[in-house]
């Protein structure tokens, strides 16, 4: 009886690893400038996400 990895085990391959995401560390101003954003606005539009990309200097993937 074999107890090794079966074939679909990731590690296994180098195919089969996925690449690590880089992390986005705020700043407490930005968090700031979210979370009152946030508390006012839950579902900020295309137009909102720009405005606040700015105020940031986040790119609006990261919001």
């Amino acid at each position: 009886m074999s107890f090794g990895r079966s074939p679909g085990t990731p590690g296994m391959h180098g195919s089969n690893q996925r690449t690590k995401r880089m992390r986005t560390s705020f700043k407490h101003h930005q968090l700031r400038t979210m979370k009152s954003y946030f508390a006012i606005n839950h579902n900020p539009d295309a137009k909102d996400l720009k405005q606040l990309s700015q105020k940031t200097g986040l790119p609006k993937r990261v919001l």
